[in-house]
């Protein structure tokens, strides 16, 4: 999938360009957390995104990430699945998202603005990364879960895409 990805995609997902991950950023991927793929009912051999909601360390709190593949972006399915990995967010003991993205990332900040979110300065817990803090262009979406766990099917429709 990240094959397919463009240049603007991958760095609007990573805030860096380049085509892989490093080893200890799929080690955080991979840690303790939920993540989902996405297949067209068309291809289930064919990968269009990634979620991903992971423990950030603090109790109660998971970053959650998205990577949609160009060809499946603006039709609806980056909200779809952010408000799925939030409805199953409780199953994990996750009571707060938060959303790291480029202040640049259109597709993601109205994400989290049609989600509800509000941004978190920099100073604050959970507004830095790595124990130092961000630059300018590098904000944080904060998102309230609820508090029960809603895991029923999203409803809503996407746009269709060849696969």
């Amino acid at each position: 999938m990240h094959g397919r990805c463009s240049p603007q995609t991958l760095y609007s997902r990573y805030q860096t360009g380049r085509f892989a991950l490093r080893e200890h950023e799929w080690g955080r991927l991979t840690r303790q957390g939920m993540s989902w793929v996405t297949s067209p009912a068309s291809r289930p051999d064919v990968v269009v995104a990634l979620t991903h909601l992971v423990h950030d360390g603090t109790e109660g709190s998971g970053e959650l990430a998205l990577l949609v593949e160009d060809g499946w972006q603006d039709m609806g399915l980056g909200t779809a699945l952010a408000r799925w990995a939030l409805s199953r967010a409780p199953l994990s003991g996750i009571r707060r998202a938060v959303v790291v993205t480029m202040r640049d990332n259109r597709r993601m900040t109205a994400i989290c603005h049609s989600l509800g979110a509000h941004v978190e300065p920099t100073g604050t817990p959970g507004g830095t990364r790595g124990g130092t803090e961000d630059d300018d262009d590098i904000v944080h979406f904060v998102l309230a879960v609820l508090d029960e766990a809603t895991p029923r099917r999203v409803r809503g429709t996407c746009g269709r895409a060849a696969a």
